[in-house]
């Protein structure tokens, strides 16, 4: 290449564009030879004119009448490097660029131009040229048509200012920075998700019986404010309860106190009370059985006359299967209602029914029943739980909550069906089996079923080959017999380590953990003013015996104050046997309690 040759740019190559000074536009007339005068800093010399003329005589040959264009293997192109621009319009004195070189490079038809090579030339003279600054000054303007094959010629455009193009660049740079964020966001989601199923495969596939028995919680806590005490819930658990034919399926009549309570319990006692049903008049509640409801099953219904400490005995209850929420249409839904359907799903209730006691009927009942739904979706229960809407002193009201209760209401299983749980009483060697005396409290057991007896860090199978209650043979023996003495046969190899073992459970369940979940409610029997219950708490948990075992409240919880209502994360020193519904204390180092509490969820 000679020095005075003018080198093309390369599809590669860059312009450099820090010499080049601002051009104003000018106006041109595509009648007349184009002319491009380019206004240096202090300079009034001209560049040598292109004639169109002479460069479409060189790229084109007229044919016939039909415009056949003839074309002619183009010479060897030759390359104008941005430096050779530069240094030509430095000089003042820019070299003329041949027809001939433009043949070579461009090509004499528009076949011959490779597609991406054109879009990038093209894409180069935009970015230098400021074809929109064009298109702005002009109002109208007129493309010639060119000789071959009808197609226009390149206009020729005047260059931007450097801070044009430099302000085109930062807006390229922002939208490209915004393009990688939103890339970079879309990655992350796609990351989190993947993770996500792998745990759930991961879960799924480490133990589906451990899965079926556990009930895992989101520790997120729901703080519920009130005048005397506070209550921290975790997040709501599904509950999903088999049924069953239990005549101990028990109702609690909860809500605000008196919010119409008593009127409906009063009906209930006039009209559905079984016979011989005794109605408790204690001290905090009272107690009647009504029915039938399904398959000619009664329910228990409870109705707290005194609501001091009532959290507590509804934890310490041995039957809270679901609850009849009542709220006053004047005072609407309250920090107690969510409290109490709160704390009914965490104890297991898988059912609920609210009745709205209609005494102001200026009250807008169906805003109400929006805002219940919307809170049956927060605290665990199902979406289509019934409303009733009536006046708790009206009979045919409480008709319409009986007959609810026969359609919705679930008799739960009785204790007899739930899963196998026995204390070990003692094992003795009986010839080549050995003779283990249980205490039943839930479930049944067969001769022939396969059982598992549990210790601390000992686990052991054997085949149930006779049964004994009070010394009389049985081929069956299940809770109902609680009060009975019960011993059954294991065939098994007697072995010193089998004194270990404290629970009799069915082949199917698991072993022993050392960490639950639990709702607890802080008594502190003691009486003791201002005494708090903190965070990070070790002391003594008493299940079926007493544990050490460190106790974590809800995060955002600093400690619990007397009368304090809340879930509980509890990690014990050692296994022990734990399930859910076990009930425990927990006791401060000198064996006084603080409080009582019940299994929610096992934690492996």
């Amino acid at each position: 290449m000679n020095k005075d040759d003018v080198e093309l740019l390369d599809d590669d190559d860059e312009l450099d564009i820090s010499e080049i000074k601002p051009i104003a536009p000018i106006d041109i007339d595509i009648t007349k030879p184009i002319e491009i005068i380019d206004e240096l800093d202090d300079t009034k010399n001209k560049p040598t004119l292109i004639d169109p003329d002479v460069v479409l005589k060189s790229v084109s040959t007229k044919t016939t009448e039909k415009e056949t264009v003839e074309t002619t293997t183009p010479p060897q192109a030759k390359v104008i490097s941005p430096e050779d621009v530069v240094t030509q319009i430095n000089n003042k004195t820019p070299q003329m660029i041949s027809a001939e070189d433009v043949i070579a490079q461009v090509g004499s038809t528009r076949s011959q131009v490779p597609s991406k090579t054109l879009t990038n030339v093209q894409k180069k003279l935009e970015q230098v040229e400021g074809i929109s600054e064009v298109k702005q000054n002009s109002k109208e303007t007129i493309t010639p048509k060119s000789p071959i094959n009808g197609v226009s010629p390149t206009p020729i455009y005047i260059p931007p200012s450097y801070d044009k193009i430099k302000e085109e660049k930062v807006n390229s740079y922002k939208n490209l920075n915004k393009d990688y964020r939103i890339t970079l966001l879309f990655v992350a989601v796609v990351i989190l998700f993947s993770l996500g199923i792998i745990t759930s495969i991961f879960d799924t596939s480490s133990s589906k019986k451990t899965t079926k028995s556990k009930n895992r919680i989101d520790a997120t806590s729901n703080i519920i404010e009130k005048t005397n005490s506070n209550s921290y819930f975790y997040a709501p658990m599904n509950n999903k309860i088999k049924s069953g034919q239990s005549n101990d399926t028990t109702y609690y009549l909860l809500g605000d106190e008196k919010s119409g309570q008593s009127e409906i319990f009063n009906i209930f006692e006039n009209k559905y009370k079984t016979e011989g049903s005794n109605i408790d008049n204690g001290q905090y509640d009272k107690l009647m059985e009504v029915g039938p409801i399904k398959n000619n099953k009664n329910i228990n219904i409870i109705l707290p006359t005194n609501y001091n400490k009532l959290n507590e005995r509804i934890i310490k209850s041995s039957n809270k299967d679901g609850s009849i929420i009542v709220i006053k249409s004047s005072t609407g839904i309250s920090n107690i209602v969510e409290e109490h359907l709160r704390l009914m799903n965490q104890l297991g209730a898988e059912k609920t029914i609210v009745f709205i006691n209609n005494d102001d009927e200026t009250k807008d009942t169906n805003s109400m029943i929006k805002e219940l739904k919307k809170l049956f979706k927060k605290t665990g229960y199902d979406k289509n739980t019934p409303v009733i809407v009536g006046n708790a002193k009206d009979e045919k009201s409480a008709d319409e909550l009986y007959k609810t209760m026969t359609e919705w209401i679930k008799i739960v299983p009785s204790v007899a069906e739930e899963p196998l749980r026995a204390h070990i009483n003692g094992i003795v060697k009986n010839g080549d089996a050995i003779q283990v005396s249980i205490q039943i409290e839930k479930g049944t057991i067969k001769v022939g079923e396969k059982v598992k007896l549990l210790g601390n860090g000992y686990s052991h199978i054997g085949t149930v080959s006779g049964i004994n209650i009070n010394n009389e043979k049985k081929d069956k023996a299940s809770a109902d017999n609680e009060y009975d003495e019960i011993s059954i046969i294991i065939k098994t190899k007697y072995e010193n380590s089998l004194n270990s073992a404290k629970e009799l459970v069915s082949e199917n369940e698991d072993d022993n953990y050392s960490k639950f979940y639990a709702v607890f409610y802080f008594s502190d029997d003691n009486n003791q003013k201002n005494r708090k219950f903190n965070n990070g708490y070790t002391t003594e948990i008493q299940l079926k015996n007493s544990i050490n075992g460190k106790i974590s409240i809800p995060k955002g919880v600093n400690y619990l104050l007397k009368d304090d209502t809340s879930n509980l994360t509890i990690e014990l020193s050692e296994k022990t046997q734990l399930y859910k519904g076990q009930q425990f204390t927990i006791n401060d180092q000198e064996n006084n309690i603080f409080g009582y509490g019940e299994v929610v969820g096992i934690i492996e």
